[in-house]
């Protein structure tokens, strides 16, 4: 059986963007060179791409965990769509992310990466795998 959603973190701490940050910035070298072992090339690039935050926030879509958002070009769009538009195919999002518990754990979390995909090629994820 697979999972159907990510993992939930049910006591995260309360952080303001400030602090958020500090403790994105105190990990993050030691994360994205995690994350490049991977040999994924998203996961060597996702830096250079477009970030659509000004700080981490906490995403109930991604288990709670505090989240970027970066998208390559062809999804350069993505923070100025209106209701009905769609990415084209090829628009890849990336989501670094981590977790700081009420005890204030730092748990990195995995790269997502979602990328479009030809029509008709996963119509439950409106082709996006």
């Amino acid at each position: 059986s697979q999972p159907t959603r990510h993992f939930k973190i049910q006591k995260l701490a309360q952080l303001g963007a400030t602090e958020v940050l500090t403790v994105y910035y105190n990990v993050a070298g030691c994360v994205t060179k995690g994350y490049a072992l991977s040999g994924d090339v998203t996961a060597k690039s996702y830096l250079k791409w477009w970030k659509y935050n000004s700080s981490l926030y906490p995403s109930a879509t991604h288990g709670n965990r505090f989240v970027n958002n970066h998208t390559n070009s062809i999804a350069k769009k993505y923070g100025r769509m209106v209701p009905g538009e769609h990415l084209h195919r090829g628009s890849a999002i990336s989501n670094d992310n981590l977790t700081v518990t009420a005890r204030r754990d730092v748990i990195a979390g995995a790269l997502f990466i979602m990328e479009k995909t030809a029509s008709g090629k996963g119509r439950k994820s409106e082709n996006w795998r």
